[in-house]
């Protein structure tokens, strides 16, 4: 009978391979780790930027229809550099406010946000002014409406479906694409 003792070389390389495979795997993990606590880093300086995207997105989503029932104007009318639309004011916002209207637009490098309340009259009550991105080099708006993407929105009877904006060169904070749906729209 024979006393073996130890591993064989097969349970060896068995071991090994299985040990590297889960180093391989706690690399990736720590890799991932240290990318996401990076980018957390060099986003916390710009958290009201991206909140203000947030916003953004939500006022446009609920952008005003042409067929709204309400004394005040509620035009969306834009152009590849800017964009100007109207949105019933949001509760607990500007509690006096009938609607809000937000303009877009490129100013010194910087892409901003201007949102003026008005009451039922139109008539602007307060103004606001926040940035969107800095070190912009150039903005482009899009609309989709019909299966087809324009440059130009001045269509007074209907909202379009989609609209995109897409900024060239870097900017601080990046930004993502940024398409939102109307949920309004015809």
């Amino acid at each position: 009978m024979r006393n073996e003792n130890g591993f064989s070389l097969l349970e060896l390389l068995v071991a090994l391979a299985l040990l590297s495979v889960i180093g391989v795997g706690l690399a990736g993990a720590m890799r991932l780790g240290a990318d996401t606590y990076s980018r957390a880093q060099s986003l916390e300086g710009h958290s009201a930027e991206i909140s203000t995207r947030a916003r953004l997105r939500r006022l446009l989503e609920r952008a005003a229809p042409p067929t709204l029932l309400t004394p005040f104007p509620k035009d969306l009318s834009g152009s590849q550099s800017n964009l100007s639309f109207v949105s019933l004011a949001p509760m607990g916002f500007a509690k006096d406010a009938a609607g809000i209207k937000i303009t877009i637009a490129l100013e010194n490098e910087q892409l901003i946000k201007i949102l003026d309340t008005f009451d039922d009259n139109g008539a602007v009550l307060e103004t606001f002014r926040a940035p969107l991105a800095n070190d912009v080099e150039d903005v482009s708006i899009s609309y989709f409406f019909a299966d087809v993407w324009q440059e130009t929105w001045n269509d007074q009877n209907a909202l379009p479906e989609l609209i995109s904006i897409s900024l060239d060169g870097g900017s601080e904070p990046i930004w993502p694409d940024f398409t939102v749906k109307l949920i309004y729209a015809n």
